[in-house]
């Protein structure tokens, strides 16, 4: 299960199993890969690795979940964000092409979120994330490859569940995002959400990309 034929793995570990972990799987194997982002509480979750290529990086990340209070993922979260734009701001200028693909945790649009409008307590649609979110593809100059492809509303990936709700008022969102460089936009050659590959409350989200390693 872990290992799949004609697939290298690796895996970036977290100190406690429940914490999660990051893996990235490849065809052919990376120059270095990374672990870990410099950020003290997100490392011991495992939250970031990096596989680098000749120009091309792949990142496979996951910020602690908005709905976690736990002393653990209200540090790291934040924290992770604050990380995460400082360093891709300054990688931009290095003439490296990044695809970080993971668990982002937000909703970027209203239209990211089903049922958006009657969740008060709908904490991946906060202002403040969305804004932290725009400064990244607007003001750092990353894309989101999906939305290169399509802007139509209801596309989710993450379906928690919600038995406190009714079935009609319960949320999904799309928080599975895989961000790239700019000039990577126009690399894009399809993107869609695997609605029926169903082991776990989120769906993969597949890019396709004219590129070489």
């Amino acid at each position: 299960m872990f290992f799949p034929q004609g697939y290298h793995a690796h895996f970036f570990d977290a100190y406690e199993k429940a914490w999660g972990g990051a893996a990235i799987y490849v065809r052919k194997q990376p120059k270095a890969v990374m672990r870990g982002i410099g950020q003290m509480e997100a490392d011991a979750m495992g939250r970031y690795m990096q596989a680098d290529y000749d120009r091309i990086s792949v990142v496979s990340l996951a910020i602690p979940s908005v709905f976690d209070d736990s002393d653990e993922a209200v540090a790291a979260a934040p924290a992770m964000r604050r990380k995460l734009l400082a360093q891709l701001g300054k990688v931009r200028n290095k003439r490296r092409e990044f695809i970080l693909c993971g668990d982002w945790q937000v909703a970027h649009l209203d239209i990211d979120s089903l049922n958006s409008a009657a969740g008060a307590d709908n904490r991946c649609l906060d202002p403040a994330l969305q804004d932290w979110m725009d400064d990244l593809l607007d003001g750092a100059g990353y894309a989101d490859a999906f939305r290169e492809i399509d802007m139509d509303p209801d596309h989710y990936t993450w379906f928690p569940a919600q038995p406190e709700r009714p079935e009609h008022q319960r949320d999904a969102w799309r928080v599975d995002y895989q961000i790239v460089t700019s000039s990577l936009r126009r690399r894009v050659r399809s993107a869609w959400i695997a609605e029926d590959a169903v082991f776990s409350d989120h769906r993969p989200l597949v890019v396709e990309y004219d590129l070489e390693l």
